[in-house]
């Protein structure tokens, strides 16, 4: 399966990512209901399914959780913020190793993004791609577990992508890693394409097995740039692949 996911992130990205919906060239989009921008991609998202509603199959729409992109929590009170804003990987990771995380505060936020996903959506996401954090941080993923419980969600698969900071063996059990090894969730290896030889045949896109593929296409955008956390290079990179790759 070929997933397009950061739908929500800006104006470039959702446009790429439904131009390649349409073109039949991925199988799956995952979601920020996070970004202030997801109420707007939701209607035209919905928008553009019903189009597609006549097509043989029919792609999964699942729903992103992030902890640690640049967009204001949802939840009122959110721990840690920094200046509003959701806090970045380094210091989710000291908080985690200094044990100063709640649980219950996590689950809230949460809670709220996969509330938000349907209320605009108006169905269950097909599957959850987690933030890389929630896999490394113990408290974050029994947070996971108790969120998806609270909306029976028990059955989504969950994907799993690879963690974007390493850490020390310390480290990790500081953090607590090994309880994400504990949840019962149905997991799926997820892995992001480095190189135009990493884009699937596009009879594959549509298969879901046992490992997903990720992508992050994007038309330019100046939203992107500003939120200066982006490489736009590897957006614009996705997208010439994809095209290469017809």
């Amino acid at each position: 399966m070929l997933c397009a996911q950061d739908y929500g992130l800006a104006h470039g990205v959702n446009q790429a990512v439904l131009h390649y919906l349409k073109e039949g060239q991925i199988g799956a989009i995952a979601c920020l209901s996070v970004s202030d921008l997801w109420p707007q991609s939701a209607t035209t998202l919905s928008s553009c399914l019903d189009h597609l509603s006549g097509q043989e199959k029919r792609p999964l729409i699942g729903s992103q959780l992030s902890l640690s992109l640049p967009f204001v929590p949802l939840t009122a009170g959110f721990f840690p913020a920094i200046d509003g804003f959701l806090p970045l990987d380094e210091v989710w990771i000291s908080h985690a190793v200094r044990q100063c995380l709640n649980e219950a505060v996590i689950v809230g936020e949460l809670r709220a993004q996969l509330k938000r996903f349907m209320a605009h959506l108006g169905s269950e996401p097909d599957f959850l791609l987690i933030d890389p954090l929630i896999n490394q941080i113990g408290v974050a993923a029994k947070a996971l577990n108790a969120a998806m419980s609270h909306f029976s969600l028990e059955h989504c698969p969950v994907l799993v992508e690879e963690p974007r900071t390493s850490l020390s063996a310390i480290k990790a059990f500081a953090c607590r890693s090994f309880v994400a090894q504990q949840q019962p969730w149905h997991r799926k290896s997820y892995k992001m394409i480095a190189s135009r030889h990493d884009v699937p045949d596009k009879h594959l896109r549509h298969h879901d097995g046992a490992e997903w593929l990720g992508c992050v296409p994007a038309f330019a955008d100046e939203r992107l740039e500003y939120m200066g956390s982006f490489d736009m290079q590897t957006h614009l990179d996705h997208s010439f692949w994809l095209e290469a790759e017809k």
